[in-house]
């Protein structure tokens, strides 16, 4: 017997059967985001249907009709050497991102990262992925999407044939005017292409970080040394664009190319538009202070020069304190480092940790060995036709605050009795709590503090805020309080209350041990080392 959906009580026919739509509509949808969430195969959710529709006849008795499923990919499955490739096209995937943002209309550009890289799939086998991503960096979320997806024993082994429908589409696009949407022509533009060296080297059809003509940036011969590569200079003569679009690499003095990269159809700056990823130097970031400047945005305009500098001397130093045998392509890469700070702004700005993180997603997708591409293919598209969530763009707004967890326990100053008193507040630098952990902050005056009290009085919101005493942890290569770094040596004894929105960044607090080998119990904390945390600044510039 089934289950009536609503009660029907002195309602006509009409708003009857309007009801019943709407509730088995929303059945559908919770079912098919239940589906998606939780990867649920097909086989499953199949079964679990013919047993709900015994109860429920209006839904479908096949998994692919309730999600949705793409079925018309096969003809666009087209094989090149190596493998089977299908381009999602670039108008359909950024409109659909596009649509996601209830403000994407107040948007006048668009600006997109390409990422391209290798993601194995399976132990057994030499199976593949090499996608093609992209990502809007107008949009407030970093949130890649693919362009199209290559699935091969190996890389794609022609790079024209991969890259050739992604190339006419950009054409197609910029002839156009760009992107259509909500009847708008939105530019598109290539920022910039963020790669690993080896796709970078790949689709640039360069030497790669072996190749005594290695560098991107430079035209530096390498050096042989102990089995390995190296580049010792740090002031060589840098490579330019035009040189690069006219082939002027590829010489008996400089064989840096190994053909001619098909992106150059495209009119991209070959060296300026190819920024090295900072992710794949994480292991030399010894010299911490230059990466910290050129990883805040509030650091890196005034700093990058100091910076490059600094990063110049860490690899020289290198070389004479490990050995020459160490100046290897990456060690090298540090040189080159802050120019592209002063491209593109701070270097998250150029992350490849937001492509990395999706390709984690993708792999996700696959099931089974079979077909790995077109699983690929119908979970995206059942991803696409969820009801999703309608993000909005951020504006900078700081009268509005949400605050949470309301006691009556102080402290609050004497023109501030009879508040009302809250322990939580998210702000735009991040979650803040009075309480030790989320407690450490800096207001826009410069001050550094915990945050003891959050206060609200008219509709306005305060903290209640006691400040250091504080001085620089470290004056070499420059003082650490230029750099946000402090030393907290105790409190100023006072409590101050601040308007919520002069909270410029939060901190963290770590202890500074001190060792005592006369006594049993041989550790104390001498003092405090307050660090800003990066991700807390305003989006970098």
């Amino acid at each position: 017997m089934a289950i009536p959906l609503v009660e029907v009580s002195d309602q006509s026919d009409s708003d009857s059967e309007l009801s019943v739509k709407d509730d088995s509509q929303v059945l559908k949808e919770n079912l098919a985001f239940w589906a998606v969430t939780n990867k649920i195969s097909q086989v499953a959710l199949s079964g679990l249907l013919q047993i709900l529709q015994q109860h429920h006849p209006e839904l479908p008795k096949d998994s692919r009709t309730l999600l949705s499923t793409f079925t018309g990919y096969t003809e666009k499955v087209k094989q090149i050497s190596g493998g089977s490739y299908y381009h999602f096209g670039l108008q359909d995937v950024i409109t659909t991102k596009l649509s996601s943002y209830v403000q994407a209309g107040e948007l006048n550009r668009l600006s997109l990262q390409v990422n391209i890289d290798g993601l194995p799939l399976f132990k057994s086998s030499g199976g593949q992925f090499w996608p093609i991503l992209g990502m809007i960096i107008e949009l407030p979320r970093k949130d890649p999407f693919i362009i199209g997806l290559f699935y091969g024993e190996s890389k794609p082994k022609i790079v024209d044939e991969y890259l050739c429908d992604f190339i006419k589409d950009m054409r197609s696009i910029c002839e156009a005017g760009g992107i259509r949407f909500r009847n708008r022509l939105l530019p598109l533009k290539i920022s910039a292409f963020i790669c690993d060296t080896p796709a970078r080297c790949y689709i640039k059809c360069v030497k790669g970080h072996s190749g005594y003509y290695g560098c991107d940036n430079c035209v530096q011969e390498g050096v042989y040394v102990n089995h390995r590569i190296t580049f010792p200079e740090t002031e060589s003569a840098l490579r330019t664009d035009d040189a690069f679009a006219a082939q002027s690499y590829d010489n008996d003095e400089d064989s840096h190319h190994t053909g001619l990269s098909p992106l150059l159809q495209l009119g991209l700056g070959m060296v300026s538009q190819f920024p090295l990823d900072y992710m794949h130097l994480k292991n030399f970031l010894i010299l911490s202070v230059s990466m910290r400047i050129l990883l805040d945005p509030s650091l890196c305009r005034s700093f990058a020069d100091h910076a490059q500098s600094l990063l110049i001397l860490f690899v020289k130093h290198v070389g004479d304190l490990y050995g020459k045998h160490h100046l290897v392509y990456n060690v090298h890469g540090l040189v080159h480092l802050a120019d592209n700070e002063k491209m593109y702004g701070c270097l998250d700005n150029i992350s490849g940790f937001h492509f990395e993180n999706f390709l984690g997603q993708l792999k996700k997708l696959v099931r089974s060995p079979n077909y790995p591409l077109q699983q690929v293919i119908r979970r995206l598209s059942e991803q696409d036709a969820m009801p999703g969530n309608v993000h909005s763009l951020p504006r900078n707004s700081t009268s509005n605050f949400i605050v949470k967890n309301q006691h009556s326990d102080g402290p609050v100053p004497a023109q501030y009795v009879g508040c009302h008193q809250y322990k939580e507040i998210q702000l735009p630098v991040g979650f803040i709590s009075s309480l030790n952990g989320n407690n450490c902050v800096q207001i826009i005056n410069g001050r550094l503090g915990l945050v003891r009290n959050v206060i609200v009085k008219n509709a306005a919101t305060f903290i209640v805020f006691e400040p250091f005493h504080h001085s620089a942890e470290f004056s070499y290569p420059l003082s650490s309080i230029e750099i946000g770094i402090y030393k907290v040596v105790g409190f100023k004894g006072s409590l101050s209350v601040v308007p919520a929105s002069s909270v410029s960044s939060k901190y963290v607090l770590l202890p500074r041990v001190k060792y005592n080998t006369d006594v049993e119990s041989n550790a104390s904390i001498s003092y405090y080392v307050a660090l800003p945390l990066l991700h807390t600044h305003d989006n970098c510039t």
